[in-house]
């Protein structure tokens, strides 16, 4: 989709500036998460000339905390806006033109590098993922300092002549070649051992 018809699907006037963010449950400690989100939204409050469009966290525990935080904060900054879902489509037509996805989904570290666009990746639920260039790895902290480095020069060009290292040519047909030599038999019938209950 283009930007206007993101605008009208979502009912949003962009600003300059536009941030996708997803941000996840990272630990089960309650008051560690508090602390985090409260953090994260101080910094990201700081961005008044950006648009903020976040979706809501997963069902992991507490993730319905990080949801209400979300909630009152887009009710309390007109730049800010919360969605469920965006869907597909939304989702990654938004992803095209945003100026950086930020938190701490897959879907920055995995599918951003697609369309260049810079991810900020915070804290540590992603790692051990391969990594691209357009992604800046950082902690709630230096969340400041992730953004300063969007605009700088370096980390442009980083981003021009980065590589995507899960994009593949001919991707499909060299899984259909591996899967010609996959013996399916005994994959093919789900077997369940049931324990007797004492």
């Amino acid at each position: 989709l283009s930007k206007s018809e993101l605008e009208k699907a979502l009912n949003v006037k962009f600003k300059p500036v536009i941030y996708l963010i997803t941000y996840h449950p990272e630990t089960l400690n309650l008051k560690a998460l508090k602390e985090e989100i409260t953090l994260f939204l101080k910094t990201l409050q700081s961005l008044k000339n950006a648009s903020l469009i976040f979706t809501k966290a997963n069902a992991d525990e507490n993730g319905h905390f990080i949801n209400e935080a979300l909630f009152h904060f887009c009710e309390q900054n007109s730049n800010a806006r919360l969605f469920d879902s965006l869907g597909v489509l939304k989702y990654l037509s938004l992803m095209k033109i945003a100026s950086a996805v930020v938190g701490n989904s897959s879907s920055g570290i995995c599918e951003t590098p697609f369309f260049k666009t810079p991810c900020i990746n915070i804290g540590l639920r992603q790692s051990g993922r391969l990594r691209a260039d357009n992604i800046i790895d950082t902690t709630m902290k230096d969340l400041k300092k992730a953004f300063k480095k969007l605009d700088e020069s370096t980390f442009k060009q980083r981003l021009k002549r980065m590589k995507n290292p899960f994009a593949a040519q001919n991707a499909s047909f060299q899984i259909k070649e591996k899967l010609k030599n996959v013996d399916l038999k005994g994959l093919v019938n789900k077997k369940f051992i049931d324990r007797k209950f004492q």
